[in-house]
């Protein structure tokens, strides 16, 4: 009788056992992970290296991110699977002043995040211009009018340009700023015969202007040449 009591409750034990496991199974839960949030570089932002450390917000149940990046919204790559942290180093393939477009998939053994393009975020590797060359007048050069056309190298990156002339490259002022073309038609002032000036250019952008720029002046000189004067005889 003990036996077949034994053997009784050994065969519940076993079914029961069954029946935990199973519904155990029953409660995975394959829903999709949630979508994680771009914490740096902060969305619109602008960066100054090449390299440059991505952060996100950590996912409950995620354990690795896939990073996506791309220089347009319609054309983002897998540049970083797998990555168990919640950052990642990356350093940026092209030259400065480009826009970069980025988001991250979390995943998990089974699943992953869905529709995580939606949380795209960008920012600007970019900075400020170079210093420009001056280009006619020429160095040292003679005008004969008081019309003088400036014309300077274009600066890559650079936006748009502030103009300085003077008497000296120390005491030169602003005479036309944000401009856009690399040329400037200027009159000079009235009333000086002769007098040499001296000019440069300060290219800039959104990340700032050149530095020193009238490291760059060069001078020209005006002299007018007025008629020899006419004698009547009588």
């Amino acid at each position: 009788m003990t036996k077949k009591i034994f053997n009784f409750l050994t065969a519940a034990s076993l079914v029961s056992l069954v029946l935990y496991s199973c519904s155990k199974k029953d409660v995975i839960d394959n829903s999709p992970l949630p979508c994680t949030a771009n914490t740096a570089p902060a969305n619109g932002s602008n960066v100054s290296t090449p390299a440059v450390t991505l952060s996100w917000t950590a996912v409950t149940g995620a354990t690795s991110y896939d990073i996506y990046i791309g220089t347009s919204p319609s054309a983002i790559n897998l540049v970083a699977a797998g990555i168990t942290g919640t950052s990642y180093n990356y350093t940026l393939p092209s030259a400065a002043n480009a826009t970069y477009h980025w988001y991250v998939v979390p995943k998990a053994n089974n699943k992953e995040a869905t529709g995580c393009a939606s949380s795209v975020t960008s920012f600007t590797y970019g900075t400020a211009p170079a210093t420009t060359t001056n280009i006619s007048p020429a160095d040292g050069a003679t005008a004969a009018t008081s019309s003088i056309t400036l014309q300077w190298k274009h600066a890559n990156g650079a936006t748009a340009y502030d103009l300085f002339l003077g008497t000296s490259a120390a005491t030169a002022t602003v005479i036309a700023s944000n401009l856009t073309d690399s040329f400037y038609v200027y009159s000079l002032p009235a009333g000086a015969l002769s007098n040499t000036y001296y000019w440069y250019v300060q290219p800039k952008n959104s990340l700032g202007a050149a530095q020193n720029p009238a490291t760059t002046a060069t001078s020209f000189k005006y002299h007018l040449i007025t008629p020899p004067r006419q004698w009547a005889l009588w």
